[in-house]
């Protein structure tokens, strides 16, 4: 899956990001990094709210598998 980083922006230029994004315009931005993954880890010191198919949940560590057109879930729940 194709992951995007972008670096801090104040609120507005976020917005403005989004809608690029929408357009696939945000990857010209030198503040913006795009990159593919298998795997990712997210780890953080704070929960961090997250959510599937609905459930909402919070977790300091979350876990994402793409698995042979499939996609594993992993995560500490709090």
């Amino acid at each position: 899956f194709d992951i995007v980083i972008a670096s801090p922006h104040k609120p507005l230029r976020y917005l403005r990001k989004l809608l690029q994004a929408r357009i696939g315009k945000h990857l010209g931005d030198p503040l913006v990094t795009g990159r593919s993954a298998r795997r990712i880890v997210i780890e953080s010191d704070q929960a961090i709210p997250w959510h599937l198919d609905g459930e909402y949940r919070e977790s300091r560590r979350i876990e994402v598998d793409i698995l042979h057109q499939e996609r594993t879930f992993y995560s500490e729940l709090s």
